[in-house]
C-alpha cells in the first residue's frame, strides 16, 4: 500500500542513517558491520531542526545525533523510541 502525504512529511518515529566508511566498497567489507557508522534520530528532532528539508549532510547529522557503531545501534534506537514516547 502506497500512501502519499500532502504536504509531504516524515512517517517513521525513528530514523537510522548509516555510512559505509571505507573508500572502496567490496563485498567483504560491506558485510562487516565494523565498517559502518550509524546515527539514530527521532522524527521530532528532524522536524524541529530541518523542517521539510529532504536531505542531510554529515555535519548536520553530527549536530543531531552522535556517531555510533553497530554494537550500540539497538540501545540508541531504544533510547530514541523512549524519547518519542515522552
Amino acid at each position: 500500500m502506497h500512501v502519499q502525504l500532502d504536504p509531504p512529511g516524515r512517517v517513521a518515529d525513528v530514523y537510522v542513517f548509516c555510512l559505509h566508511e571505507p573508500d572502496e566498497a567490496t563485498n567483504k567489507n560491506v558485510r562487516d558491520p565494523a565498517n559502518w557508522t550509524f546515527w539514530v534520530v527521532s522524527r521530532r528532532r528532524l522536524d524541529d531542526q530541518l523542517g521539510p528539508q529532504k536531505s542531510v549532510g554529515l555535519a548536520t547529522l553530527g549536530s543531531l545525533a552522535r556517531r555510533i557503531q553497530w554494537s550500540g545501534l539497538k540501545a540508541a534506537v531504544d533510547a530514541c523510541i523512549e524519547e518519542v514516547r515522552k
